[in-house]
Order: C-alpha cells, then sequence, then structure tokens
C-alpha cells in the first residue's frame, strides 16, 4: 500500500515539478526548467522535507500579494547569481585534474567545463524572464524593496539618529493611521455594496 502510494506521489510530482501551463509561463521556460531540475536533481524524500522554500501564506488584496511576489523574484534572481558563480568555482576534483596534467584529467576537466556551461545557459534564460518581468511589472515593488533595505540599515544606537527619528514621528503616524482609515472605510463599503446587492429580489 505504501509502495503504491508513493509511486503515484513520484508520479504525480515528476508531471507537476516540470510543467506549469498559464499565460506567462512559455514552452521555453518549462523546456528549460525541466532540464535543470535534471541537473540539480534531488531525492523525494528531500524535496517534501520541510515544505516549500517559498511559502505565499499571504491573505490580502492585490497589493499585498504584488509586493510579496515582488521580493520573491528578486530573491530568484539573486540565487540564480548565487548558482552562476558556483558553476565558475572549480571543484577540488576539476582543480586537482587540472594541476595533475594527466590528458584524462584535462579531458574530465574539459566535459566537466562543457557541461557548466550548457548549465549556465539554462539558469541565463531562467534569469532573462525572471528579470522582464520584475523591470515591466514590478518596478514599483522593486523600489519598496530598496526602501525596506533602507530602514533596515538605520544605526539606531546613534544619538543624532535617535533624536532625528524622534522628530520624524508624528507625521508618519498620522500618515499611517490616515491610510487604514482609508482603507477600513473602502471595505465597509464594498461589503455595504454587497449586502445591497445580496437583499434584492
Amino acid at each position: 500500500m505504501v509502495a503504491a502510494v508513493m509511486a503515484v506521489l513520484c508520479l504525480t510530482l515528476c508531471l507537476s515539478e516540470h510543467q506549469v501551463h498559464g499565460t506567462h509561463v512559455t514552452k521555453e521556460m518549462n523546456d528549460t526548467m525541466h532540464k535543470l531540475l535534471q541537473h540539480y536533481h534531488i531525492t523525494i524524500k528531500q524535496r517534501f522535507n520541510g515544505g516549500s522554500i517559498f511559502k505565499n501564506t499571504l491573505q490580502g488584496n492585490t497589493e499585498i500579494q504584488m509586493m510579496f511576489l515582488g521580493a520573491v523574484l528578486e530573491t530568484y534572481e539573486e540565487l540564480i547569481g548565487v548558482m552562476l558563480k558556483q558553476l565558475d568555482t572549480p571543484s577540488p576534483q576539476t582543480a586537482n585534474s587540472t594541476n595533475g596534467g594527466t590528458k584524462d584529467g584535462a579531458a574530465d576537466s574539459t566535459a566537466g567545463s562543457g557541461a557548466n556551461d550548457h548549465i549556465k545557459d539554462k539558469l541565463n534564460i531562467i534569469l532573462k524572464y525572471i528579470r522582464e518581468l520584475r523591470q515591466l511589472r514590478y518596478h514599483e515593488q522593486g523600489e519598496l524593496m530598496q526602501k525596506l533595505r533602507d530602514l533596515q540599515k538605520i544605526k539606531m544606537n546613534d544619538f543624532v539618529v535617535q533624536s532625528k527619528a524622534l522628530s520624524e514621528l508624528l507625521p508618519l503616524y498620522e500618515a499611517a493611521g490616515t491610510l487604514s482609515d482609508r482603507r477600513r472605510r473602502r471595505r465597509q463599503a464594498r461589503a455595504k455594496t454587497r449586502s445591497r446587492f445580496s437583499l434584492q429580489p
């Protein structure tokens, strides 16, 4: 029984993992991802252990969802950058083969370099799509993320910073409260509209 369940699970994973059909995911992206996941292969146990890396548990309006997904796209861009750098760094085995000067070692090094170039090409295809989507649809979210990072750099222990921050608090507090009131009024107006339509015969 357990073996049958695992077989179904593996089949479902293989079908869903490599193919996403939608308006924005192209055939090139699907094919490229399929080849990348063949290289970055992990076991079923590893894939399900600890859950998803990116958990989209946010419930809210479109702006909140776009803020989260904009941050996810930026993180993917950084992640793929790290993966590309790792491919540029020779493994100890490759380095030893190169330094050893043997013909077999040189052949292995060349083959490894060629395989890495192939994976780098695939990663760059995915990176191209991510950057295009961020630039076209998530430009404002990128600016917001930069502002949030700037907030994290504030020197909390600096006396001058503390004084300036206190002097700026009240207008910011008023703006935050006003924005919250506007959002609450919009929600109430939408609720009344829905209620009015539902009561109509």
